[in-house]
């Protein structure tokens, strides 16, 4: 298994990242202590303007301590504006990552999108099933996006389930989800749909409709009960619109009217 950044620098769950709208990214990594001070740092391939040096952006991360060995930061990137690549790092003092490069697909060219569902516990197969997508694509190389259509943990409130069944085989096939932006479709597995304070929606939440790290702090996205999971993502020629069925409300369909 590839744990080289997970036993070296204390990382569980490596940068996983998810595509947040049309301008952003939402990105999600966890430690097993607590790191003061985690900022995520981004920049674009995007030509400088009058030959300035390429800006870099330094967001200070969102904090959640799930227990006393899971430590989870997260952090939005964006707006990106029109480029080619977005190139990310999470950095610390005491711990950091690689830095990671997003590329992004115009939309007249052709995007590779991997469609994976119901891998929930069959940690084995779902390893065999990304080794073959692995010898496909060949070392080195990935799918452009990943569309993830749910039920990726048998119980959302299992840590170890999120671990075992969804992060690890990930990294160990090679780490698509730090560079192929996940767009996101969370089963009925994968959340409580209860949106009570303090519920076990750990990973699942995306937050659509917040565009700042900052506002991952409001008193609703800290308690649990902030919900948007619809929103829609354009990856190359696609355009993919997203539902919640298990949560139907009145401004999905408001926005379902707006995108048809």
């Amino acid at each position: 298994m590839n744990y080289w950044g997970i036993l070296s620098r204390g990382f569980q769950k490596l940068p996983m990242v998810f595509e947040h709208d049309q301008d952003h990214y939402y990105i999600v990594w966890e430690t097993s202590f607590s790191v003061s001070e985690f900022s995520l740092e981004w920049w674009t391939d995007a030509i400088p303007i009058s030959k300035q040096v390429r800006r870099h952006n330094i967001v200070k991360a969102q904090y959640k301590m799930i227990d006393e060995s899971h430590h989870r930061y997260s952090a939005i990137i964006g707006p990106v504006g029109h480029t080619t690549k977005v190139h990310y790092k999470c950095t610390s003092k005491s711990a950091w990552t690689n830095e990671y490069t997003i590329p992004r697909r115009s939309e007249t060219e052709l995007t590779r999108i991997l469609v994976i569902s119901d891998n929930q516990n069959g940690p084995t197969e779902f390893r065999q099933v990304l080794t073959g997508i692995q010898n496909h694509y060949g070392k080195g190389n990935a799918p452009d996006a990943i569309l993830h259509v749910g039920d990726s943990v048998q119980y959302a409130n299992r840590l170890e389930d999120w671990q075992n069944q969804l992060f690890s085989p990930l990294e160990d096939a090679g780490g698509y989800q730090h560079r192929s932006p996940i767009v996101w479709v969370p089963g009925n597995h994968d959340h409580d749909k209860a949106r009570t304070p303090d519920n076990c929606n750990i990973y699942a939440d995306m937050y659509h409709g917040i565009q700042t790290t900052e506002g991952l702090d409001a008193p609703e996205v800290l308690n649990g009960t902030y919900h948007r999971f619809y929103h829609t993502a354009s990856l190359g020629t696609a355009r993919i619109i997203v539902l919640d069925a298990e949560c139907p409300s009145a401004e999905q369909s408001e926005f379902l009217e707006r995108e048809l």
